[in-house]
């Protein structure tokens, strides 16, 4: 297991919207739901430079675990899921 180190965390409730600055990942709860939206690598998405975000289904990530990500923003349908910076 590695060993992360987080000097900011904001957790986001169900219904809710957040970020956080120089954001590096996330960690959901047992229950967290809702959308990641990612820092794109530019031509990732079919080729187009201009594409903003990528975007990721959070029950696809493993509770309770760090996920290192470029995090934009994330929104929770339900659960809590925590921006790690």
């Amino acid at each position: 297991m590695a060993a992360y180190r987080v000097f900011n965390t904001l957790a986001v409730g169900t219904g809710a919207t957040g970020s956080l600055d120089r954001a590096w990942g996330i960690m959901r709860n047992s229950s967290g739901a809702g959308v990641l939206y990612l820092e794109a690598k530019s031509g990732s998405l079919n080729n187009n430079v201009n594409a903003p975000y990528v975007t990721m289904s959070i029950g696809d990530i493993a509770s309770g675990v760090p996920f290192p990500c470029y995090v934009r923003k994330v929104e929770v349908s339900a659960g809590t899921v925590y921006i790690l910076a």
